[in-house]
C-alpha cells in the first residue's frame, strides 16, 4: 500500500476497488496537443505565442512522463 491508501484508510475509507487510469492521460494529454496544434492560428488570437508554447510543452512532459510511467493516476472506489 502506498501513501494514497493510508490517507484513505486513516480518513475512514475502505477501498473497495482501485483502477490505473494513466492510459486516460497519454490520450487526453495527445488529444490536447495534436488539437491545439491544428488550431494554432486561431488560439493566437486569445493568448500569445509564449503561453501557447507553455501549454504545448506541459502537454508533451505530461504525455511523455505517462507513457514513460513516471507519473500515474489510479482511481479508488472506496466507502465510509
Amino acid at each position: 500500500n502506498g501513501e494514497n491508501e493510508r490517507l484513505l484508510e486513516e480518513t475512514g475509507f475502505k477501498n473497495k476497488h482501485t483502477q490505473d487510469v494513466t492510459e486516460n492521460i497519454i490520450r487526453t494529454s495527445n488529444s490536447w496537443l495534436v488539437a491545439r496544434q491544428k488550431r494554432k492560428t486561431a488560439l493566437l488570437e486569445y493568448e500569445d505565442e509564449e503561453k501557447f508554447n507553455g501549454i504545448q510543452t506541459f502537454l508533451k512532459t505530461t504525455h511523455q512522463v505517462s507513457k514513460d510511467r513516471r507519473l500515474s493516476r489510479f482511481m479508488y472506489c472506496c466507502e465510509k
